[in-house]
């Protein structure tokens, strides 16, 4: 058995097993492997007013002026209502980019 780590920019470590390869073969994989799992975009939460009203499923589309490189459209995953003093809120959690 073969255990393939690989450490992507930004912190995070992908673990895959192989079987019965050779150097040669695990540098196949890993060059093809490493474009599959890395991801160029935004994760986490943001937390925004309670109108418009976001869903989950909805697609949010994000616009920064100042990196223009982080733009795009992501899948909502959560959306957590909040009502108090502050008013109406909802902090909303990304899943992925899409097209």
């Amino acid at each position: 058995m073969t255990l393939l780590q690989i450490l992507i920019a930004g912190g995070e470590v992908i673990s895959l097993d192989y079987y019965n390869m050779d150097a040669d073969q695990l540098k196949k994989i890993i060059t093809s492997e490493i474009s599959a799992v890395k991801y160029n975009g935004l994760r986490g939460t943001f937390t925004t007013w309670g109108l418009p009203v976001i869903n989950h499923g909805d697609v949010a589309v994000l616009n920064d002026d100042r990196y223009t490189e982080r733009n795009g459209k992501y899948l909502v995953e959560s959306v957590d209502i909040s009502f108090g003093v502050n008013g109406y809120r909802q902090e909303v959690g990304l899943e992925r980019s899409v097209s």
